[in-house]
């Protein structure tokens, strides 16, 4: 028999204290949680570097029989996340921030973890919480959950430099930081567990329909902006390519280069509802980078790389060309060799209909986001009795 979910006992009316025990939620994260997580990971590049050069290592310990039956446990919010979920999938999704070159570095899953204990623990200064971390009792227990060893204790530019790669776009999810991809997934875990309903409450607590998901260009024009018409654009891309080439061997692996043009629709309003005049938006059309290759040729039946004219090169060099984004539907050439592209805007939303909030009267829009409930994700768990 299928085990229902928190969700739909709430919404049944049949939550009870046993519900929300240690040993229950445990029970519906690995029936719920564990499956999702096995399906998530194979989308993702495995962590570069050796684990024989990490200067620490997250381990996930599970609940023990004393700790399902020691209420103190559920006082303490930092002790409960880590008991409660094992975060090591972290490491697929931050592995793109790191290459196998380079020396020694912390596991992500424990500066993941530490900079959510400073947070969850009210630190407001990063450095006050490195100077507890080197404190034998205060920051036993912060190093013992995330897997660092006493002797190898990070220090402020480490929680500095990790601030930056989880602020890098995603590979595999382009509109999406690092982190807001982490959050996003702890969001779908603590939602498949019951923990949040993503439900939106008004002021006065009753539920609106809202255009929560809603994420696109606000002035967008329907089906025309699936069809824009511009020249010149894969000249751009052939320059911007080449230039690059001709750098080598000092050509930087894994950078992303964009090529980005401001919106050239015709019909792109000049102002807004209230009147202010409206700058036009960039567009990122094409988004490319070089890697090391693995060996295998250029594939020669890609036609991007063939319009490009880079086959030979990339054999030379041993790279390989990736491009992340492209929006081109249609190229053509006059009788001048002069380029006409068609192209998709990529700020154009899945639903053509969704536009910002939605009415309650005349004169008010309600406007709401799930950011609220994705930055407090974490934190929710401490509201467990």
């Amino acid at each position: 028999m299928k085990l229902k979910t928190l969700n739909q006992k709430r919404a049944k009316g049949e939550l009870t204290k046993a519900d929300f025990t240690l040993r229950a939620i445990q029970h519906r994260i690995e029936k719920e949680v564990a499956p999702y997580i096995k399906l998530l990971l194979p989308s993702y590049l495995p962590f570069p570097k050796d684990s024989s050069r990490w200067l620490s290592r997250y381990r996930y310990y599970p609940p023990t029989q004393e700790e399902y039956l020691c209420p103190k446990l559920l006082k303490d919010p930092i002790s409960l996340t880590a008991k409660l979920l094992d975060f090591s999938w972290l490491r697929y999704l931050l592995a793109d921030t790191y290459s196998k070159e380079g020396g020694l570095c912390y596991d992500p899953v424990s500066l993941f973890l530490l900079r959510n204990f400073a947070s969850m623990d009210g630190y407001t200064r990063i450095s006050q919480f490195v100077s507890d971390l080197n404190d034998p009792e205060k920051g036993n227990k912060y190093l013992k959950l995330s897997g660092v060893n006493p002797r190898n204790i990070p220090c402020q530019m480490t929680f500095t430099n990790f601030q930056q790669r989880i602020n890098q776009l995603s590979l595999k999810n382009p509109h999406l930081r690092k982190f807001e991809e982490i959050f996003q997934t702890l969001d779908i875990i603590f939602h498949k567990v019951g923990l949040i309903t993503c439900r939106i409450l008004s002021t006065d607590g009753k539920l609106f329909p809202s255009f929560a998901r809603y994420k696109g260009c606000t002035y967008h024009q329907g089906n025309s902006c699936m069809n824009i018409q511009a020249k010149g654009i894969f000249s751009r891309i052939k320059q911007s390519v080449s230039a690059v080439l001709a750098q080598y061997p000092l050509i930087k692996l894994g950078k992303t280069y964009q090529i980005k043009i401001e919106c050239p629709h015709p019909n792109f309003p000049q102002f807004d509802t209230k009147g202010n005049p409206l700058k036009k938006p960039k567009i990122c059309v094409f988004e490319y980078c070089f890697l090391a290759s693995d060996g295998t040729p250029p594939d020669l039946e890609d036609s991007t790389i063939s319009f490009l004219g880079i086959l030979q090169k990339l054999c030379d060099y041993n790279l390989s060309f990736l491009y992340k984004t492209f929006h081109i539907n249609h190229i053509s050439f006059d009788d001048q060799g002069k380029d006409s592209v068609c192209f998709s805007c990529p700020k154009l939303p899945k639903d053509l209909d969704a536009r910002f909030g939605v009415k309650k009267t005349t004169t008010t829009l309600i406007k709401r986001s799930l950011s609220s409930v994705t930055t407090k994700s974490l934190l929710s768990l401490s509201n467990l009795k």
